[in-house]
């Protein structure tokens, strides 16, 4: 599916769960989530903060502030104010959706991805140190939860070796992104242009 096909896709199913008398409202929040983050990869940015806006605000009326899906569209709308250079928006968002899954009886790994993203932002204002705490957290729960090889343990890897770098830990950096190349060569083929990314 291409993304205009998937934008018409997404307007069309808002337009009957807004209007159906019969439909379970419930879906809203995770669809208008999933636009948001569409709307994002495309370049729409203030379309999609309006759509994740709207999922928040959705979620936290019919759901309630603490349901399990508040802390992925607080990490979304994260990532979009780190795409548009909104720092501090971004910062917020993501220790409110590090504060919700820690609260969360399960947090199947989820917690990870929200770290990590956290860290690359620490990493973008070049605040290494921090960025280095926060990414050894997330390898951390990356590891048990999705194992050493698995894509987002691997990116996380990266990150944090870029923290080191950035601190003038040459030897350690270097130690974690070669980790980070054996496990991206373990999923992949070597042949795959996708190893030498790492």
């Amino acid at each position: 599916m291409q993304y205009g096909e998937a934008e018409k896709f997404f307007d069309r199913a808002l337009g009957i769960l807004r209007t159906s008398n019969t439909a379970d409202k419930r879906h809203l929040p995770v669809i208008l989530g999933n636009q948001g983050r569409l709307y994002q990869e495309t370049g729409k940015y203030a379309l999609s903060e309006s759509a994740l806006k709207e999922a928040q605000r959705l979620t936290e009326r019919d759901l309630g502030p603490g349901h399990w899906s508040m802390p992925q569209v607080l990490n979304s709308l994260g990532v979009l104010y780190t795409s548009i250079k909104k720092r501090k928006d971004a910062e917020t968002s993501f220790r409110k959706a590090i504060a919700l899954q820690e609260k969360q009886e399960t947090q199947n790994g989820f917690l990870a991805p929200i770290l990590g993203n956290l860290g690359g932002l620490y990493e973008d204002e070049r605040h290494w140190s921090r960025a280095e705490a926060v990414l050894l957290r997330a390898l951390e729960i990356a590891e048990v939860s999705y194992g050493e090889t698995h894509p987002e343990t691997v990116t996380i890897l990266n990150k944090l070796a870029v923290a080191y770098e950035g601190q003038g830990k040459l030897e350690e950096s270097a130690r974690i992104f070669r980790r980070a190349l054996a496990a991206r060569r373990k999923l992949f083929d070597p042949d795959d242009g996708t190893v030498t990314l790492t």
